[in-house]
């Protein structure tokens, strides 16, 4: 079976199912249909968004390898005059079109953005969700077992969720920190902390932590093991074998232009005559054109960075999962999953300056 996304939001009646039958007692703090209706078109909008950027910045490097790679063949052709004008013409025009993608961010910078934006509206919306579980603790124990506390609650998170959407949904753009600037931690909080006083032999306790485990720690957990991973896919959701793949690519190039240049030096000193002809040569001049159109494509998909992102996600979630698995008390257990709303909300930003960084230029 392949990873499924978004599950913590319960979008499916299977996962409703599920979390009704495990965690009962406060099933209704983890249901929000509202919430998902809000959740979807953003996501929905984010993935596309970032196909399109990705195709589009893609183009510019076929483009600009295009360009460079005619250019290279100029040497060798064997055609009137007139003909290598046209090409001519055409190359300089990829390469035009090339930089304009690449470097002024024709037809990829406002896709980009829009990608940025709504993944960032989703991933904030998410925390909304489970930042409720964090703070209101004393509220949802008693709404679990008392109708007018769960109405309250109910009312409470309805009109926190409007707030949101009107301060920070609806001026996202205000949300994407500039460059190379960073948030801190205790920015991420759209709740505040609810009063009260929680009994520790509380019957639907259990299923608070056990449902904020299960939906939380374990499905971050999961989502970051399975994009380094990357079992049964070749590329896409895989940036490790995106870095592989690269990496493997280079070194291959390398490794031909070392073999050309002997062979340059073999037909120099007496070899056959073509291995020292224009042919060769241009054939050095393609490999180094393919190296650096896979430079391009790397510094535009980051996948090391991106790497090295999710596995210090990783381990500072199993950290602090292992924290909160450990805790005896409720205020070791809260203060966990304190650390895990704001390590969410900072791997958050380290993502948005990643793809602010990325460019597609030859």
């Amino acid at each position: 079976m392949s990873f499924e996304f978004n599950t913590d939001l319960l979008i499916t009646g299977k996962d409703r199912d599920a979390a009704h039958t495990h965690f009962g007692d406060i099933y209704f703090a983890l249901d929000n249909q509202e919430l998902r209706e809000h959740f979807g078109p953003y996501d929905e909008a984010a993935k596309r968004a970032k196909v399109t950027s990705r195709t589009w910045g893609g183009l510019a490097v076929m483009l600009g390898t295009g360009a460079l790679t005619m250019a290279a063949t100029e040497p060798i052709l064997n055609v009137q005059e007139h003909v290598k004008h046209i090409l001519a013409l055409i190359a300089g025009s990829m390469g035009v079109v090339s930089v304009l993608i690449g470097l002024f961010g024709l037809m990829f910078r406002r896709r980009k953005l829009k990608w940025l934006r709504a993944r960032l509206a989703a991933e904030r919306i998410r925390q909304f969700h489970f930042q409720s579980l964090v703070t209101q603790i004393p509220l949802i124990l008693e709404a679990s077992r008392n109708a007018a506390s769960r109405a309250e609650f109910e009312k409470e998170r309805t009109g926190r969720f409007l707030s949101f959407q009107r301060d920070v949904v609806e001026m996202i753009d205000a949300e994407v920190p500039p460059p190379g600037e960073r948030s801190e931690a205790r920015d991420c909080w759209l709740w505040e902390f609810r009063g009260g006083s929680v009994r520790q032999d509380d019957p639907a306790l259990p299923h608070l932590f056990a449902a904020y485990e299960s939906l939380r720690f374990r499905r971050q957990i999961q989502y970051a093991g399975f994009k380094l991973a990357g079992f049964g896919r070749w590329w896409r959701d895989a940036p490790a074998k995106q870095a592989k793949a690269f990496s493997t690519l280079s070194m291959l190039c390398v490794l031909a232009i070392m073999f050309i240049h002997i062979g340059v030096v073999c037909g120099v000193a007496g070899g056959p005559h073509w291995l020292s002809g224009q042919l060769i040569h241009v054939l050095a001049i393609w490999i180094a054109i393919v190296a650096l159109s896979a430079r391009t494509l790397e510094e535009g998909l980051q996948p090391a960075r991106e790497v090295e992102r999710l596995r210090t996600y990783l381990s500072g979630v199993k950290a602090i999962h292992r924290r909160f698995k450990e805790a005896i008390t409720i205020e070791e257990k809260v203060e966990a999953m304190k650390q895990m709303e704001e390590l969410a909300f900072e791997e958050m930003h380290l993502f948005l300056e990643s793809c602010q960084e990325s460019r597609f230029l030859m």
